[in-house]
């Protein structure tokens, strides 16, 4: 049961990414990312990876894929909650971008 679990989020991930490398833009898969890429979302785009926020405008994500978290929200680049499943400024893997 558990291999189908890990399966199904599997199928969930994005296989490419677009993100700022080395002041680049660059196109890569999703799984060559690296502490200091710089992702770029927009909407549509499933989230390639765990990100804090540090430029958003209308971003809003939508979060199906972790319990409890039905609708898109609006997101922030400010630090809104200590536990970090709850602050807007981090967008967690697998979620769906809807807006921004």
């Amino acid at each position: 049961k558990s291999h189908a679990v890990m399966n199904s989020l599997k199928s969930m991930m994005p296989s490419q990414c677009n993100v700022v490398r080395d002041g680049m833009p660059r196109r890569i898969p999703a799984a060559e990312l690296v502490i200091g890429d710089i992702v770029l979302l927009k909407g549509g785009d499933r989230i390639p990876a765990d990100l804090r926020l540090i430029q958003s405008s209308g971003l809003k994500v939508e979060s199906s894929s972790l319990p409890g978290e039905p609708d898109a929200f609006e997101m922030s680049v400010a630090h809104t909650h200590e536990e970090p499943h709850e602050s807007k400024n981090l967008a967690f893997n697998t979620s769906q971008c809807t807006e921004g």
